[in-house]
């Protein structure tokens, strides 16, 4: 043990509880053993982690798949060493690459946000497994994730909630014995700058078909408006309106032939 350093994990670990990691902590998390050698998860939470396989890979690729044009990649980038510096990593890398995009609506700036399947397998269906608990409870302690492992419906659904989300722009995710590897597709890829004046109606519509129990406020927040401009729209909507009261009711859309 006394060949690795944990900086990372005392400085994350600090940063979100606002308490000292101690040496002792390393037994107690289970990173070490009696013996002072290192368990799994603490090898992989090393500052200079010992496993070769302790990579992560980033790629932002020119379109919607990997040949996107006469330059495949707009941006590249390998790290290795303690998951934690992964994680801030790949989070460095991903903000740099989603770049915000706008455009006018007829009342406001609208902001749109850049962003098996594992194989076979529906990812809303897998059972959260944790292959190396240790592990996991470290992460939860640290706030990186939820006992629960609900991500990969909160990647899928943050995607599906967005104004330009369809089925083509779906994250996928992949894996192997040897890697996971997670796509997500650029939202703001082939889209127009313009909007048409009604564009707002359309775009509360949509929101209400997928969630019919949507609050104003949320809808302000998805289509950065403010709230009192989503509830003129939809006064002004004859096709829609809500049913009950309160967080008991819900929306009703009215359609046309």
């Amino acid at each position: 043990m006394d060949d690795y350093a944990f900086s990372k994990l005392r400085e994350r670990y600090k940063k979100w509880t606002g308490n000292s990691f101690e040496d002792k902590d390393l037994i107690s998390f289970g990173l070490v053993n009696e013996q002072g050698e290192l368990t799994n998860a603490g090898a992989l939470l090393a500052d200079e982690s010992p496993v070769l396989c302790s990579r992560l890979f980033c790629t932002r690729w020119n379109g919607l798949n990997k040949s996107g044009g006469t330059v495949d990649a707009l941006d590249d980038a390998k790290y290795s060493g303690s998951v934690i510096s992964l994680i801030e990593n790949g989070e460095a890398f991903i903000k740099r690459n989603c770049k915000m995009k706008w455009r006018k609506t007829a009342n406001s700036r609208e902001d749109m946000p850049d962003g098996s399947i594992i194989q076979d397998r529906d990812p809303l269906m897998v059972p959260s497994t944790r292959r190396n608990p240790v592990l996991a409870d470290v992460f939860n302690r640290l706030g990186y994730m939820e006992r629960k492992g609900s991500g990969f419906g909160k990647i899928i659904s943050g995607y599906e909630f967005q104004i330009n989300y369809n089925e083509s722009k779906r994250p996928s995710f992949r894996s192997d014995r040897y890697q996971f590897t997670v796509v997500m597709p650029n939202l703001n890829y082939d889209v127009p700058q313009d909007v048409p004046q009604d564009k707002l109606n359309i775009q509360i519509l949509d929101l209400i078909r997928k969630d019919s129990k949507i609050s104003t406020e949320k809808m302000a927040i998805a289509l950065d408006v403010s709230s009192k401009t989503i509830k003129r729209h939809i006064k002004e909507m004859d096709n829609v309106r809500y049913i009950g009261r309160g967080f008991s009711g819900h929306w009703e859309i009215i359609e046309t032939e």
